[in-house]
């Protein structure tokens, strides 16, 4: 027990000191850090004296914030589904299907053209009240901030549906 407080230690010290991890070439075929390992690199230079240019540049590479451009919710049915497609604007998805973890994908930049034409067709209408029935899937589609739930789908949602639906099941 306590070689493995030390091991722990010695490998949490750096991390604690200079908040970088180690490198896996800086860890022994062990797994742990050893007091033969070498020690990380110490800054050159200090962070205060980084050029205005080095700092103009670093701003300006910053990535946009990435919103949301369409979400399919899709529940019910006769085994309970409870699935999930959401499409970032940068074109990758994070599916939730069923109990399974959630899956962070990015779609081909075709299949993301060709979402974003059929969300062009899309009339998002009123949501639907529940019809009378034990085996429906409810359909909540959020769309330029806006939930519509239907339990039949129009003409305009199918084809993004049917799209988001091969997402989750592809």
């Amino acid at each position: 027990m306590r070689i493995w407080r030390i091991a722990l230690i010695s490998a949490l010290v750096p991390v604690a000191v200079t908040g970088a991890t180690p490198s896996l070439a800086e860890t022994p075929p062990g797994g742990t850090l050893t007091s033969a390992s070498p020690a990380l690199p110490a800054p050159t230079a200090p962070a205060s004296t980084a050029s205005p240019q080095s700092t103009a540049s670093t701003a300006s590479t910053a990535k946009p914030r990435v919103k949301t451009l369409v979400k399919l919710r899709r529940q019910g049915g006769f085994i309970g589904v409870d699935d999930q497609v959401i499409v970032y604007t940068d074109g990758c998805t994070r599916l939730t299907h069923r109990s399974a973890p959630a899956v962070k994908r990015c779609l081909t930049g075709t299949d993301l053209r060709k979402l974003r034409a059929d969300l062009k067709r899309l009339v998002p209408g009123r949501s639907q009240t529940q019809p009378p029935g034990a085996d429906l899937y409810k359909y909540t589609l959020t769309y330029h901030g806006k939930s519509v739930v239907r339990y039949t789908l129009p003409a305009t949602w199918r084809p993004v549906v049917k799209r988001l639906e091969k997402l989750l099941n592809g």
